[in-house]
């Protein structure tokens, strides 16, 4: 079953109407979901964060970590889980088949620097041939918007932190930022004009970001483990 939601003109549209308080920032929105991920035992403990300059991130060794720069922080992002990396892993896989040689697709190691400064390293993201200078797939972070985002939701992702990176994607000229949620088995497509909910026997398309893909849900996510009757000896 399909779900579509107007989506606001801004994330500072809704704070407007709701809270008198300024908009959060994407920085504001972790230190949030870190205060009450610390106060639930069943939260699992959450990455670290240190404020440092551009110049600085920049600098920051080449470890087993990837990090994201966000108004002024680094986050340190540990490796993801098996079930993370396979559902990461099959839409690569997915898309692959739709895309021609001359596109572009990412996986997560991949840094993405916006205009303000901010790096965010999405788990899987699309660039269609014809926009990256000369086709060439640059060797520092990508300064250009890609066409597709892909965000995994981790247990220690607040939905509220994934959204607001939802919105500074679009707002930097993303086509569709997709979340993926492996434990309700959706995928939240957000554009410019809406937010539509892929759930259940839904397939998933690519839209604008990524025309002629198409995918059915049960392909991305792992298999459900059926459970076998129980009979009397």
């Amino acid at each position: 079953m399909t779900e579509i939601a107007t989506l606001p003109e801004t994330t500072a549209s809704i704070q407007q109407k709701t809270d008198p308080q300024p908009s959060i920032t994407l920085a504001a929105a972790h230190k949030d979901s870190v205060s009450a991920a610390s106060n639930d035992e069943t939260m699992p403990a959450p990455f670290p964060t240190k404020a440092m300059t551009p110049e600085e991130f920049a600098a920051l060794p080449d470890d087993e970590n990837r990090y994201e720069y966000i108004k002024g922080e680094a986050r340190a992002m540990s490796p993801a889980g098996g079930r993370h990396g396979g559902i990461a892993t099959r839409l690569i896989v997915l898309l692959g088949k739709t895309l021609t040689p001359s596109d572009h697709i990412f996986d997560s190691s991949t840094g993405y620097r916006l205009p303000g400064g901010d790096v965010l390293s999405p788990d899987v993201s699309v660039i269609l041939a014809g926009r990256l200078p000369e086709e060439e797939e640059p060797v520092g972070f990508i300064e250009l918007a890609p066409d597709l985002a892909v965000e995994i939701a981790s247990p220690s992702d607040p939905y509220t932190y994934l959204q607001e990176k939802a919105r500074a994607y679009l707002d930097w000229g993303v086509k569709a930022v997709w979340i993926v949620d492996p434990e309700l088995r959706q995928v939240m497509v957000h554009t410019a004009e809406q937010i539509v909910r892929r759930h259940g026997e839904d397939s998933l398309d690519g839209g604008e970001a990524v025309p002629n893909f198409r995918a059915a849900l049960a392909d991305i996510f792992p298999a459900q483990r059926t459970q076998s009757p129980v009979t009397n000896p």
